[in-house]
């Protein structure tokens, strides 16, 4: 019998594209979006994702007021939208 390694190691870049009220809420989204792909993409299990690096590619910011009843307690509100390049080194086991 043959003896094969199951253990495979792999590098992957994903750009992402995240949105939210704060740019840390955007980094979170983005990382739950990239385990998603991940898993998806990478056939077999997955014993281990290490993050290589993290680059914003693009970054846009949108101001809008809004108002109560269009007149009353006006209050300035921002969201963001963040493109992320993120490197991952992913160990995983080969399907038999």
């Amino acid at each position: 019998m043959e003896k094969k390694e199951l253990l495979q190691t792999v590098e992957k870049t994903l750009v992402i594209t995240a949105s939210g009220k704060t740019k840390d809420e955007t980094l979170t989204k983005a990382i739950g979006i990239l385990r998603k792909k991940v898993y998806g993409e990478v056939k077999g299990q997955i014993l281990k994702m290490d993050p290589l690096s993290i680059v914003i590619d693009s970054e846009e910011t949108q101001k809008f007021t809004e108002k109560f009843l269009f007149l009353f307690a006006p209050r300035d509100k921002e969201t963001y939208k963040v493109t992320y390049s993120i490197k991952v080194k992913i160990n995983y086991v080969a399907p038999l």
